[in-house]
């Protein structure tokens, strides 16, 4: 079981630990993001427990993109740029592995 990595991902959308790990996990969960910031929100933390533990079984690449944040080994950054032709403006977010 997952458990510290449940604890680490519940502590940061209640606040407890540093938040700077708040955006990164917003991303890597995706839209499921709101759903596990609302039973973290209102306390429930054994729901949140058991579908933070079937989504981690489920979803390799989101157990590891939270392992990643909670070892502080990656870092989401968001780029804003313009331009013309084929870099027309918008965003883009970019991975970096330490």
């Amino acid at each position: 079981m997952d458990m510290d990595l449940i604890t680490f991902t519940y502590a940061a959308l209640t606040g407890v630990s540093a938040n700077a790990a708040y955006d990164s996990i917003k991303q890597s969960l995706g839209t499921a993001f709101y759903r596990f910031e609302k039973l973290a929100k209102t306390e429930d933390k054994d729901s949140f427990n058991e579908e933070m533990q079937l989504l981690l079984e489920q979803d390799e690449e989101v157990k590891q993109q939270l392992k990643d944040i909670q070892q502080g080994n990656n870092t989401r950054i968001k780029q804003s740029h313009s331009g013309s032709g084929d870099n027309v403006a918008g965003d883009k977010t970019v991975n970096i592995h330490k």
